[in-house]
């Protein structure tokens, strides 16, 4: 006889399985089954897997708490008004986005500022360099016109001059080498300065052929100036870059006005038409005065003067615009966008 069978014979082995069998404690999630013969251990966890929890609370702030029922629970997430909810099973990924509405309702709205859809060859947004304009600064005048892209803006600056001197910058205008024609031009300008003396002035203009005759082209512009404490809209006429020939003038109390000039030409009379228009937002206007001029006016731009001022003036300017039209009631290039109210 060995010495196990010995050993079982005297039911010592049995006696050793069941102190084991006796001493086995069941863990959490763990069953255990005795037969006499052998014990069993079982999982109550569902699938041998983790037991905990898929999430234990889910909160936002003011709102009851979402608790986790058992372990297989699970969320439903409802898509509120203008959200929606796209699930992704291979990603494991939920996305939430805006369907566009806000919850609140959406129209169309002319905004004046807002770039056209169909731009002119000769807009300019001022988001990149001045291509195409030159320098008109017969009186060598301290003066810079600089973009500045962040803002989306034109930014003219001159020194103070002891007399009378027009400085700006142009561009050849829309004219045409034969037959009738006829355009407007406009921008939003803001005048911006310390000092008030001797009504410095700045805007748009329109003039003869002030690139191949600087210094006795003449020039007509709207302009935005100050004279003490009230901001004008000026249409003023220079018989050179430094006589000043007289003004129409509009109070507008403000710093800051659309201008826009129209003009019209008359082949059959060798005669050009030109109008000059204020505005406090860009969509009613008023027409400060209409001129005549015999033959074609070659060019257009912004110009300024700060003549025996104390300080600095400068111009802010949002855009330059060009369209085809002359008509008073005309609405000018700007687009329709989209406003949404809360």
């Amino acid at each position: 006889m060995s010495f196990l069978s010995k050993l079982s014979e005297l039911g010592f082995i049995k006696k050793v399985k069941s102190v084991i069998i006796d001493s086995l404690v069941a863990g959490s999630n763990i069953s255990l089954a005795n037969d006499g013969s052998k014990v069993t251990i079982s999982s109550t966890g569902g699938g041998g897997g983790s037991s905990t929890n898929a999430f234990a609370t889910a909160s936002v702030s003011g709102q009851s708490d979402i608790l986790a029922d058992s372990p297989s629970g699970s969320i439903t997430f409802a898509a509120g008004s203008g959200i929606t909810l796209t699930t992704n099973a291979s990603t494991d990924t939920l996305t939430i986005a805006s369907s566009g509405g806000g919850g609140g309702s959406t129209y169309t709205q002319w905004d004046a500022m807002a770039p056209p859809s169909s731009s002119n060859a000769l807009d300019d947004e001022f988001t990149g360099s001045l291509s195409g304009w030159s320098t008109w600064n017969a009186g060598s005048v301290t003066f810079s016109a600089q973009t500045q892209t962040a803002q989306q803006m034109l930014v003219l600056d001159c020194d103070t001059v002891p007399g009378d001197r027009l400085v700006g910058i142009y561009k050849a205008a829309p004219t045409a080498s034969s037959g009738d024609y006829t355009y407007a031009f406009w921008s939003k300008v803001s005048w911006v300065s310390l000092d008030a003396s001797d009504f410095p002035n700045v805007g748009i203009f329109i003039a003869e052929d002030i690139a191949g005759s600087p210094t006795t082209a003449k020039a007509w512009n709207c302009v935005v100036a100050r004279e003490g404490s009230t901001f004008q809209a000026r249409a003023q006429i220079w018989n050179s870059y430094t006589s000043y020939g007289g003004a129409n003038v509009n109070n507008i109390y403000r710093s800051f006005s659309y201008l826009r000039i129209r003009v019209s030409y008359a082949s059959s009379g060798n005669t050009t038409t030109y109008n000059f228009d204020h505005s406090g937002d860009g969509v009613g206007w008023y027409q400060l005065v209409q001129r005549t001029y015999t033959g074609h006016l070659p060019y257009i731009g912004f110009l300024m003067n700060n003549v025996g001022g104390s300080d600095n003036i400068q111009g802010w300017c949002d855009f330059f615009r060009v369209y085809d039209d002359y008509e008073f009631y005309y609405p000018p290039s700007g687009s329709l966008v989209e406003r949404t109210l809360a």
